[in-house]
């Protein structure tokens, strides 16, 4: 027990110089920042608000500057951005961590795209009886249907798991999942 809490308190700790982070250099080969030249991040008022898939639990609310406030990891967790992190107690003595890296999004209005990048920088799962560690990049584009109500993504997911082999990136195929717009208004700190 003093184990869970030493853990749980270092993690509050940490929460306060985590947030989303600039870009580092441990992202996949040829993963860059979703920022072009051709790519705009002024955000029209019809995505402004809150988006989610029951296809694997992905949610985000979107800021009228086009920032991600919140997001549901498809992990699991819901992690305020402004926070950087949060942890959860699954069931008894099961406690998971998490931290996140840079997140961006960003909408071009001619191809009506709108691209996702969530790094959850690392996590850690404490089991009775081991743990497991890791991070994840997640890639998220696709195209806001015309009334505005669906995003339908491919799905791109680079997950490593601290002692496993890495994945090799080229061999990642997208998945694709339909988000559909559920609140029209940012959601407040206290829902």
């Amino acid at each position: 027990m003093k184990r869970i809490l030493l853990i749980t308190a270092v993690m509050f700790f940490l929460f306060g110089f985590c947030g989303c982070q600039p870009r580092r250099e441990t992202l996949p080969p040829g993963i860059e920042s979703l920022k072009t030249k051709e790519s705009s991040n002024s955000f029209p008022d019809f995505l402004v608000g809150t988006w989610k898939t029951d296809e694997a639990e992905w949610m985000f609310s979107f800021e009228p500057d086009g920032t991600i406030s919140s997001l549901r990891h498809f992990l699991g967790v819901d992690i305020d951005v402004s926070e950087g992190g949060a942890s959860e107690q699954w069931r008894k003595e099961v406690i998971a961590v998490y931290f996140l890296g840079p997140c961006e999004a960003v909408y071009t209005p001619a191809t009506r795209q709108l691209d996702v990048m969530i790094i959850l920088e690392s996590f850690y799962v404490n089991f009775p009886n081991y743990q497991i560690a890791g991070n994840t990049s997640d890639y998220l584009k696709g195209p806001i249907s015309q009334n505005g109500k669906q995003w339908r993504v491919n799905w791109l997911s680079y997950g490593v798991i601290e002692g496993a082999k890495k994945p090799d990136p080229n061999a990642i195929k997208p998945k694709i999942i339909t988000f559909t717009k559920v609140q029209n208004e940012v959601r407040q700190k206290n829902q």
